[in-house]
Parts: structure tokens; sequence; C-alpha cells
């Protein structure tokens, strides 16, 4: 199954701004959770696997999601894959926390920012490979992923490093 996030407020017929936040100035996108109190309380949840689209389309205009925000899809375990487009440049904190079905999420080379548990419970969840292009990595991003067995830093990233055989991120000096 494949949820694609145009069709996430469609389901409950809410009105598509519960599922994003548009700034304005910059006339981007930021992916949200469906309620003000950061959670899917009451929404059906997405399962299978998560196609983020490049842009959401208003009123005829194509505007680029760059950021999957604060806690966007907390506790949607019935998730198994993401797919984060190129142009995403923030993946923020508690994005996919407690998204236990996830066995995989590439980060696209877009991304510069990685949240604080951003990752957090995320138990199916076993390799993470960080692009060279991510210079800020929160507070532990894959705390409580007990699957993971294999963190691999891009060896051309300048700010952080996964070191031979250690399976860990560490800041370069």
């Amino acid at each position: 199954a494949t949820t694609e996030i145009y069709t996430l407020s469609l389901h409950d017929a809410r009105p598509i701004f519960d599922y994003y936040k548009y700034d304005n100035s910059s006339q981007t996108i930021s992916l949200c959770p469906p309620s003000s109190d950061y959670t899917w309380n009451g929404y059906d949840k997405p399962t299978g696997d998560l196609v983020i689209p490049a842009s959401i389309m208003i009123q005829g205009v194509n505007y680029p999601i760059v950021e999957i925000g604060y806690c966007a899809f907390i506790g949607c375990s019935g998730i198994t894959s993401v797919i984060i487009p190129n142009g995403v440049t923030t993946i923020g904190s508690g994005a996919f926390m407690g998204c236990e079905g996830i066995e995989s999420s590439p980060i696209p080379n877009s991304v510069t920012s990685i949240g604080s548990e951003a990752f957090y419970s995320c138990i199916g969840l076993t390799s993470v490979f960080i692009p060279s292009s991510v210079g800020v990595i929160g507070k532990n991003p894959f705390a409580k992923c007990s699957g993971l067995e294999t963190i691999i830093v891009d060896a051309n990233n300048p700010y952080y490093d996964s070191q031979e055989e250690c399976n860990a991120i560490t800041s370069v000096s």
C-alpha cells in the first residue's frame, strides 16, 4: 500500500492546510501533523509506503515541500518506508518518532538538517546513510531504534563521520 501525502487531507474531509504550513516569505511548504497538539489522534494514520511529493499545488501554483516538520508523522507505526524527495532540506525533530514499522527511509542529498529524535523508536529501521549535505544533526536522532545495525556517513561529509566499524555518528572537528 502506498500513501501519498496529497490524500492525507481527504480521508476525513478536513482541509489540506491541516497537514502543512505555508511560509509566505519563502513560498515553501513544511509538512506537519493534522492536529494542533502534534498528534494523529482521531485521524487515519498513513500506512505502507509513504511517498512525499516534491511539491503541493495550491490554487494552480506548485509550492515546494522543503521540510518534514516537528512530529509530522509521530506514532504512524504502520508506515513501512518513506520516500523523501530531493528538495527537502530539513527532517524536523520527532518527524518520524514512533514509526515502528519503517524499514527504510533514504535521506536525499538535499537534506542539510536532521532534528533531535527525528527517527526515535523506529525499531524496524536497520540501516541509515547520512549524505554529505547534512551539516546539522540534533540530539539522539536514532535513539531507541533497536533494529538499527548500520550507520554510514558519506565520506565527503565535512561535519560528521561514522568511523570505520564504530557504527555511530561522530562530529568532525
